[in-house]
């Protein structure tokens, strides 16, 4: 899987697309960094790393948010605002795009023969059998847009997990690279037509886990499995196998859907026994659960929902 997720991470929209805006300000204090990160995006390309790409997010969100509180200059006071970069249309606060942006441009539909559709489908096929047909279940893919604060929320918890690590005795290298981040798969439920017919929105159904999943993030409730924490495998096959068949399940038009997910894994504990117990234990961030062969982790809890951030939406068929 390692060269699957080093793909995967290359299919990954390196340009501000992912973001929900652009902060529309006076260029004499904010033109020439937004104009150094697009300089920069345009350098890079669609190859460049994640650990890279957090840094143009960072130059996007977080010097914009810290100059909002300053004031701005009298002749930029009627400028200020912030943009959809996808339609144009300019709203009075951040809120109001984030709306905006749930409302028109959370999602898009990966149709087949899309590079990144076919990176999404590769990882999916990993686990099954060859006589299994695992795409023969797919109905279909939908690339996720997270709002900015579903970004910001997921970078805060890595450099959480980043400074917890460099405090500690025994340092982690990868805790310390990038907070243990890794690919994972969560089973789920969808209750609506996510992505059909070029439809970009989210639905607000109480019902639609996929939907309130996108718009508010992993709950620490609703998704914590056996009480321990938000629960991934590694395989598509295993997150079909445990979503549960609940009554909600088997209601007409709800459906199994798999959601690709960057997770921050940081420090993982491997227990041999009760995993509860484990679980209340401090310095850890996640838990395994059954381990595979050559250590690898088939299952894991994510004792934190912010360390998660879906990025693809596998539908299944009925």
């Amino acid at each position: 899987m390692a060269a699957v997720w080093a793909a995967f991470k290359k299919s990954l929209n390196c340009k501000t697309g992912d973001s929900c805006c652009v902060r529309e300000e006076s260029q004499s204090y904010t033109g020439g960094k937004k104009s150094a990160a697009a300089a920069e995006l345009r350098r890079s390309g669609c190859s460049r790393s994640i650990a890279n790409l957090r840094g143009v997010i960072h130059s996007q969100y977080g010097s914009s948010r810290r100059q909002e509180a300053a004031p701005a200059p009298a002749r930029a006071s009627c400028e200020v605002g912030v943009r959809c970069h996808r339609c144009g249309d300019r709203f009075a606060n951040l809120d109001a795009l984030e709306s905006h942006h749930l409302s028109r441009h959370a999602v898009t539909e990966l149709v087949e023969g899309d590079s990144s559709r076919k990176v999404v489908e590769i990882i999916c096929k990993a686990g099954w059998t060859k006589s299994e047909n695992a795409l023969g279940r797919v109905e279909r893919v939908v690339k996720v847009h997270n709002a900015g604060k579903s970004v910001a929320r997921f970078e805060e918890f890595r450099e959480m997990v980043k400074g917890r690590a460099a405090k500690l005795p025994k340092k982690h290298p990868r805790c310390l690279a990038d907070g243990n981040e890794l690919l994972r798969f969560h089973g789920t439920t969808l209750s609506c037509s996510l992505g059909a017919g070029d439809s970009s929105r989210l639905c607000t159904s109480g019902t639609c886990s996929v939907c309130r999943i996108i718009r508010h993030g992993f709950s620490a409730t609703r998704e914590v499995k056996d009480g321990v924490g938000v629960f991934t495998t590694s395989t598509s096959k295993q997150a079909l196998e445990c979503i549960q068949e609940t009554a909600g399940g088997k209601a007409t038009g709800v459906k199994k859907a798999l959601l690709v997910c960057r997770v921050i894994a940081g420090r993982i504990h491997r227990p041999l026994e009760n995993l509860q117990d484990v679980a209340a234990q401090p310095g850890f961030d996640s838990v395994a659960g059954k381990v595979g062969a050559y250590a690898s982790i088939e299952e894991l809890y994510l004792l934190n929902p912010r360390a998660l951030l879906p990025c693809f939406v596998v539908i299944c068929k009925s």
